[in-house]
């Protein structure tokens, strides 16, 4: 197998080719095509860029990429948290909870700033957060009105997902938030219910598994479901047995689940650091993970992509958090609690704080190509240095924050291929 990190090709070579294709790739300019097989193999090289000019320049062509995405203006992305109020009080939670509702003041600056920039846009992505946003329904629907008809009137494509702690996610609300526009939603569990109900309880400290799971159940036809796995050393040994339900369930191929790293992302729950798992530990763990549940039939193996643009939206010019309060973040992890990382604020537009600035250059400034480790990384493309929120707390000021890439790469992509191999062919 091939597989080429700048555009994530992935090729399977013919046994009988092989030889061919290493000397081919290991002294291009002097192997000597000699054949029509090998000048069709060289070809194929040259066709996936496998083979590329000797003259071209892989990392002025990612950095190009890069700053063209960062300073993209054609799309605006803004994740809303209508409240950061919260009906689940998770043992790991990075948020501070507050009982704070967005205001119709803060709802018509949204508005206002998208009318804005709506002229200058094709796209409008929202992303519905929390809190738990199915709390505050109302400020979703009222938004949602008054956004779509701006969209609607400048011909701008309009999109939206949510992330829902999926307690309130019954099939009324599964369908209400379908009529609003919201292609997608991700959901949380944290394995079997044992485990999942001592780590993600209700205000008042009661298991929410099984009301999650049956709105799943109930409401998997509505919308696509991603359902993420959190996993940390403390469920590490449990997290696998959620394959075995939703097998049992009939949901294995119903919906969409894949395993992530609990990470202590803030002071609210620096408590939990010592049970994280370092990036190298979490890779050969996912390995595992999928491994087995692959071997049971379910389609979870993750697959590289590029991130020419970057990570992150929020090293971008483009994506904006809005709280509550009508505070404007890079980052969503700055949301609860961090109010001095803001970087404006859509109310008290004439506040010009010099830390709005200063919050704003420390997201746009962001440049993995200043980082000496990243730039002779051979996974450079589909890792950018990773989350930017934690690279820039890394005391290595030489890297970025490694993804699991780095260590599990190849084992990932045996299990892409045996998945591959295994799948129902179409076709005659």
């Amino acid at each position: 197998m091939l597989f080429n990190s700048t555009t994530t090709g992935f090729a399977k070579l013919d046994p009988d080719s092989t030889h061919i294709v290493k000397e081919m790739l290991a002294s291009p300019n002097d192997y000597e095509c000699d054949t029509e097989i090998k000048k069709d193999i060289k070809q194929k090289l040259i066709s996936g860029r496998f083979l590329i000019n000797s003259q071209e320049n892989e990392l002025l062509r990612l950095k190009i990429s890069n700053r063209t995405g960062k300073f993209n203006n054609q799309s605006l992305g803004l994740t809303i948290a209508p409240t950061l109020s919260c009906n689940f009080r998770c043992t790991y939670c990075f948020e501070d909870p507050k009982k704070q509702k967005m205001t119709p003041t803060v709802e018509k600056a949204i508005v206002e700033l998208v009318e804005k920039r709506v002229n200058s846009i094709d796209k409008l992505s929202i992303t519905w957060f929390g809190g738990e946003p199915l709390l505050a329904l109302d400020v979703m629907e009222r938004l949602t009105k008054e956004l779509r008809k701006i969209c609607k009137k400048y011909k701008c494509d309009y999109t939206a997902g949510i992330i829902t702690n999926g307690y309130l996610w019954d099939r009324k609300t599964a369908l209400k938030c379908k009529r609003l526009g919201v292609k997608s939603a991700q959901i949380t569990l944290d394995g079997p219910p044992d485990v999942h109900d001592k780590r993600r309880l209700t205000v008042n400290k009661k298991g929410t598994f099984d009301r999650i799971l049956k709105n799943i159940e109930k409401t998997y036809d509505i919308l696509p479901i991603s359902i993420r796995v959190n996993t940390d050393k403390d469920n590490a040994d449990r997290v696998s047995e959620i394959v075995d339900i939703f097998i049992t369930k009939g949901l294995h191929n119903k919906t969409k689940l894949y395993f992530a790293k609990v990470e202590a992302y803030t002071e609210t729950c620096a408590n939990i650091s010592g049970s994280c798992h370092n990036c190298q530990e979490y890779s050969a763990l996912e390995v595992e993970l999928c491994r087995n549940a692959q071997s049971k039939g379910f389609i979870t193996s993750r697959y590289p992509r590029p991130f020419g643009s970057g990570y992150c939206g929020a090293e971008g010019i483009s994506a904006l958090v809005v709280s509550p309060s009508g505070l404007v973040f890079k980052c969503w992890n700055q949301i609860s609690g961090k109010e001095n990382e803001a970087v404006g604020d859509l109310v008290r537009k004439d506040l010009k704080l010099p830390e709005f600035d200063l919050n704003l250059q420390k997201w746009l400034g962001w440049d993995i190509f200043e980082k000496t480790e990243c730039l002779d990384c051979k996974i450079l493309p589909i890792c950018m240095g990773g989350c930017p929120y934690n690279a820039m707390k890394e005391s290595d000021k030489n890297r970025g924050h490694c993804q699991a890439w780095k260590y599990n790469l190849i084992d990932m992509l045996q299990l892409k291929y045996q998945m591959m191999c295994s799948a129902p062919q179409k076709g005659g």
